[in-house]
């Protein structure tokens, strides 16, 4: 019986150092993961920024050769147009 007292007082001596040094371990731990998640959180935040950025302005020059070709296809059939009308009013006026 004396033994297993003994053997009881081990065991709880053995222990609770023990388990405090899983709880200092478990709180470093802790305080080094959502160190390295914030920080890759972080990188993550900045990356997909970059992309979407890059794809802004990608999609911006593509509208803006897009629009730009619109208003010189207009101007050219603006002229066509004018020109046209003024060949019709010269037959008006020579007939």
């Amino acid at each position: 019986m004396e033994g297993i007292k003994a053997a009881e007082e081990g065991l709880k001596t053995n222990l609770l150092p023990a388990s405090n040094t899983f709880q200092q371990f478990s709180q470093h731990e802790n305080k080094r993961v959502k160190g390295e998640l914030q920080r890759v959180t972080s990188q993550l935040c900045q990356e997909f920024e970059s992309c979407v950025e890059n794809r802004l302005g990608t999609a911006q020059e593509e509208l803006e050769a897009s629009a730009s070709a619109s208003i010189m296809d207009a101007k050219e059939s603006f002229l066509q147009l004018l020109q046209s009308g003024n060949d019709t009013v010269e037959n008006v006026r020579a007939s």
